[in-house]
């Protein structure tokens, strides 16, 4: 999620004022599922201090269930869901993603593969990640990404 800083408008006359953002993930930075709040606060060096605070809210699109197969954009079966040891990925065409990441739920990149061109499935190992929901954020050739949850239950 992207943003611009905010802007403060001011009469002080001495120029040392500083915009410092005090709560939440920076702009650019991948969100977590939920509610995170981001706050600011501008001190104008005339002993004059403002604030500004908004909320990103990101939702998933989805309830997974025991034994789901999602059918990502028909282009991709991507099961079991819960999964407990590996993740089963199959394309139903060559070229259909050129790569795919795991994200944890503080929106911290844990594992990134690049997908061979040619294959029609893929199986990712499950053993050296924790339980837990992640979201799985699939990047097509031509640059758009599809982002789906995945649930690791042991």
């Amino acid at each position: 999620v992207n943003w611009p800083d905010p802007v403060a408008l001011t009469n002080c006359e001495i120029n040392t004022s500083t915009l410092l953002q005090t709560s939440g993930l920076e702009s650019g930075s991948f969100f977590p599922v939920g509610n995170t709040l981001i706050e600011y606060s501008f001190d104008s060096g005339c002993e004059e201090t403002l604030t500004c605070s908004f909320t990103i809210d990101v939702s998933v699109d989805s309830t997974v269930t025991s034994q789901t197969v999602l059918a990502i954009d028909k282009a991709i079966l991507f099961y079991p869901n819960p999964a407990d040891e590996v993740l089963n990925i199959e394309f139903k065409s060559r070229k259909v993603i050129s790569s795919f990441a795991f994200y944890n739920i503080l929106g911290t990149k844990i594992f990134e593969q690049t997908v061979d061109p040619s294959a029609l499935t893929h199986v990712v190992s499950l053993r050296n990640f924790n339980e837990g929901v992640y979201l799985v954020s699939f990047q097509r050739p031509d640059g758009s990404v599809m982002n789906k949850q995945l649930i690791i239950a042991r």
